[in-house]
């Protein structure tokens, strides 16, 4: 709300420019002029209720403005009116008063809120000449702001008749009470004028008076009080602005705000990045109606605060590792404080939390002091800390033989994890159970570690595999082959350290020991015979040896001409021996040795019935001297016949010429095959 009085019964010209102007040019604000025309007490203008009290004799009249009110000495009023005091229920924060009819050496005091302000003659005057006593004329306009400071746009005389206008801005004024003062004898008795007041009632907001709020740091809080004289529009945002250091609001800078309607508090906070400087104003502008308040009518002093601050962390951070906390400003001369979850605190600029939990997750506040100026500054992290996986137990199948497969396992107490292997030679693997390879080598031993992770959170565990070298290969052998059926056959292989052998061969054959017999050995046992050596539970290649298992030696004979011959016939007996190495025979006839030795037996003393054999005598194909005995041929031996022979014709005589006859003989003791000698006559 803004007030106006104006001394004088009515407005000069110029005076009445400026109210017409301010009522069309806040006419949408609900600005409203008043004239305080009433006697003594109260009457309401508006929705504000003036009261008029007098000090001295209370008069008015209509000189210049109807109801306006006599102040001063002399004899219009004897003994006179020392001063009017206008009270107002609502604040308002613009008054004009037009002062007309004074005399020269007069002199005024106004007090706004119960604080004086002196208007002397000999300080305003400075035209040559009145005018008339109800006209102000031009540049005669003064005003009072909240400090005392006396501002004008021109001088004039306060002669005889004279007129002048004083404009009081002001925030939150309740009171104005205007004191008459004459400092001259000669005006004693005949000193006085006229005063016409005006007030202005608007929807005004205004920073509640006294303001004491006056050093601040950057980034600090302040409560702002506010008043308004009425109430705004439902949609109304009252918004705190900031000048600049030299208390310019050209660029204003907006610290707080409020939705409100009424009078309250607008919580506000100082831009961290602002600059230092001795000259900082406040203000208020509201948006519905659109007002701006006066600034706070002080100088606001706000220091150097630390520049550049922030802070950082290595979130997020999994469970059981270390939490870095790390401060950092272009300023030096800094005081750090770190404050966080779990009741954290540090005083280093960088700080660490060791073996960090999940419990340590939050927001960790870094607060910068600069020791020169005491001003602080937060900067905020906030922190993500994560559950590591539990460890993996990692195993393999270790220790491992060369050439066989080589496998890991790894498994983890928490699900959804994902599994990753590094090992010996660049080995690497995002499989849970990996098979490292299928051929294990001397390359392959040493240690793996298996990493479960889980949202970039990861615990460890190593297995250390052992790769076992392959034992030498044996040899082989079986020394007493070939050898034949019934003997005990002798496999040997060759020694390899610290093995146990294993021997598989023919119809189902094992055997456990280095050089194994196998007794009473078969036809059927014959073959390959296959050996292999164990050293640590790895297994060498393996070798064979073939076993040749041989027939019995025996021998056939065979007669010539035959079993059948003529008594006194040579009949020579062949041995045939198989499988009989070096041999020796011995010819029998009847069981009864005959002295012959070799492989043939001749003779021509057989008689019909006479069995003959050979006993033969093997070495060197099997283990010990073999005897087998032929098969007996038993003769025949028939007496010598004379052969006789019988013809017969298959015509019987007398032949014509050209006949066939056919003749046949017949033998008897002829053989087997008896020839013939055909004859005719002889």
């Amino acid at each position: 709300m803004n007030m106006y009085i104006i001394w004088n019964h009515r407005l000069p010209a110029t005076l009445l420019l400026i109210i017409s102007l301010a009522v069309i040019a806040i006419s949408s604000n609900a600005q409203v002029l008043h004239h305080i025309n009433h006697g003594a007490g109260t009457q309401t203008y508006g929705q504000t209720d003036v009261t008029v009290t007098a000090t001295g004799n209370f008069y008015y009249n209509n000189v210049c403005f109807s109801n306006s009110y006599w102040i001063g000495r002399g004899p219009v009023v004897p003994p006179g009116t020392e001063d009017y005091k206008f009270s107002f229920s609502v604040p308002t924060d613009h008054i004009q008063v037009i002062i007309s009819g004074s005399n020269t050496g007069e002199r005024f005091r106004f007090k706004i809120n119960n604080q004086d302000y002196i208007l002397k003659s000999n300080e305003l005057f400075a035209a040559p000449s009145p005018i008339s006593p109800c006209v102000c004329g031009p540049d005669t306009v003064f005003h009072i702001d909240s400090v005392g400071r006396l501002a004008h746009t021109g001088f004039y005389s306060l002669s005889q008749q004279s007129c002048i206008m004083v404009e009081v801005f002001y925030p939150g004024i309740s009171a104005l009470e205007i004191l008459y003062d004459s400092y001259l004898s000669n005006q004693q008795s005949t000193g006085g004028s006229f005063l016409t007041p005006f007030f202005e009632e608007d929807t005004t907001v205004f920073i509640q008076q006294p303001y004491t709020d006056t050093v601040k740091c950057p980034g600090d809080s302040l409560a702002l009080v506010y008043s308004t004289n009425f109430r705004f529009n439902n949609n109304n945002t009252f918004t705190a602005q900031l000048s600049n250091a030299g208390g310019s609001f050209a660029n204003p800078v907006n610290i707080g705000s409020r939705a409100d309607t009424t009078g309250d508090t607008i919580w506000c906070k100082i831009p961290e990045n602002i600059p230092s400087g001795n000259g900082y104003r406040i203000r208020i502008v509201s948006s519905s109606p659109a007002d701006t308040s006066l600034d706070n009518q002080v100088n606001i002093r706000i220091k150097a605060a630390p520049a550049n601050i922030s802070n950082s962390s290595n979130s997020p951070v999994c469970t059981g590792d270390t939490l870095h906390l790390t401060g950092n400003s272009s300023s030096s001369g800094i005081t750090w404080a770190w404050t966080g979850p779990g009741s954290f605190s540090s005083s280093a600029k960088d700080t660490f939390i060791a073996n960090a939990q999940l419990a340590d997750s939050g927001k960790y506040i870094l607060k910068a002091t600069l020791n020169s100026t005491g001003c602080s500054l937060y900067d905020t992290s906030t922190v993500e800390m994560r559950p590591t996986p539990t460890k993996p137990t990692a195993g393999s199948n270790s220790p491992v033989c060369e050439t066989l497969p080589l496998t890991l396992t790894s498994s983890s107490g928490t699900t959804g994890v994902s599994y990753s292997w590094q090992g010996p030679g660049s080995y690497s693997s995002t499989t849970q159970n990996p098979t490292v390879t299928t051929s294990a080598s001397s390359t392959h031993a040493g240690d793996y570690i298996s990493t479960a992770t889980l949202n970039g959170c990861s615990s460890r565990d190593t297995t250390t595999v052992v790769i076992l070298p392959k034992p030498a290969k044996p040899t082989a052998g079986a020394s007493n082959s070939p050898l034949c059926q019934k003997q005990d056959l002798q496999l040997t292989a060759s020694t390899v350290t610290g093995a146990s052998y294993a021997w598989y061969g023919p119809s189902a054959f094992t055997a456990n020991t280095q050089n194994p017999v196998r007794a009473n050995i078969q036809m059927g046992d014959a073959g390959a015979y296959y050996v292999y050596a164990t050293v640590s539970g790895c297994v060498s290649d393996t070798d064979s040896v073939v076993v040749t298992i041989n027939t019995d030696p025996f021998v056939n004979i065979f007669p010539t001409p035959g079993a059948t011959i003529c008594s006194g016939q040579q009949v020579i007996f062949t041995a045939v021996p198989t499988n009989g190495g070096n041999t020796s025979y011995n010819w029998l006839v009847n069981g009864i040795a005959t002295g012959s030795t070799g492989t043939t037996y001749s003779t021509t003393t057989l008689n019909n019935g006479d069995a003959v054999s050979c006993a033969m005598t093997s070495t060197g194909t099997c283990a010990t001297p073999f005897i087998d005995t032929s098969n007996a041929i038993t003769m025949t031996v028939q007496p010598i016949l004379t052969p006789t022979v019988t013809m017969t014709a298959d015509k019987m005589p007398p032949w014509n010429g050209g006949l066939t006859v056919t003749f046949t003989a017949t033998p008897t003791h002829g053989g087997a095959n008896p020839e013939y000698q055909w004859k005719r006559n002889g």
